[in-house]
């Protein structure tokens, strides 16, 4: 007997995102000197150069398998970090992809290989209210190192522009996806502010790319384990998912 396929959680969703080939520039891939957005290898030491990290929206994993997208890589594993808050668990999940270069077939791509390197922001009352173009981490510390971006995406065609709005109708559509968005966005301005400070007490890293990026590497696992007050971002997020809770009722849970 073969194995079930894993349901996936707002398979409507991600049936809509899927179906929408949002593409803000063709070939984009060749203008950012192959830096991908899913791989940063310009900003990562050589040990974790050889990997992608893709992150998921909740379901999207299940969804993978469901629908045997999973397939278009070779060799993957799945990343997650559970943080318990009152409203339920909430996961970030992503894939870890041992490749160099872009792992994915376009047409089956995931959620945020479509939105890159734009990531819409959301109001837990007022719905989309606006973008945000620092996506990754990656993205802010080019803008607090004041490097050369790597996406070289400036402007959304008018041909496109529909279809980031289908997107993120189809995103908004169900509060758990709008909670998490914010979740991550809460989390990345907060290690941004940090960062900041970091960049600010220190002097700027300078030398060869290989030494620019080990010195970004050791930033990064400073800020992660040093310098944020996770406490505080805990507190932070159980606020945010006692409000979806207020608006949404007790059917609001993440779990």
């Amino acid at each position: 007997m073969a194995a079930q396929r894993p349901e996936s959680r707002f398979a409507h969703v991600f049936d809509a995102i899927y179906a929408i080939d949002l593409v803000f520039k063709q070939g984009c891939w060749a203008l950012c000197s192959d830096a991908h957005c899913c791989h940063f290898s310009r900003y990562k030491s050589a040990g974790d150069s050889a990997f992608h990290e893709i992150p998921l929206l909740p379901g999207e994993w299940e969804y993978l398998n469901r629908t045997g997208h999973i397939r278009q890589y070779e060799d993957y594993r799945q990343l997650r970090l559970e943080v318990p808050l009152a409203t339920g668990i909430l996961a970030y999940e992503s894939l870890r992809i041992p490749a160099t270069q872009c792992p994915c077939t376009h047409d089956i791509r995931p959620a945020i290989c479509r939105l890159y390197p734009l990531l819409p922001v959301y109001s837990a009352t007022a719905g989309l209210i606006g973008v945000d173009t620092k996506v990754t981490l990656f993205d802010v510390i080019e803008e607090i190192l004041d490097l050369p971006r790597a996406c070289r995406i400036g402007e959304i065609p008018l041909s496109e522009l529909q279809k980031f709005m289908e997107l993120t109708r189809a995103l908004g559509s169900e509060p758990v996806l709008v909670f998490h968005l914010m979740a991550y966005k809460l989390v990345k301005d907060v290690l941004r502010k940090c960062l900041a400070q970091m960049v600010a007490a220190a002097a700027r890293p300078t030398g060869s790319p290989e030494e620019i990026a080990a010195r970004i590497t050791a930033l990064q696992r400073d800020l992660v384990v040093k310098v944020v007050n996770w406490g505080a971002v805990k507190a932070e997020l159980n606020e945010l998912g006692n409000q979806f809770r207020s608006i949404h009722g007790a059917s609001f849970t993440l779990s």
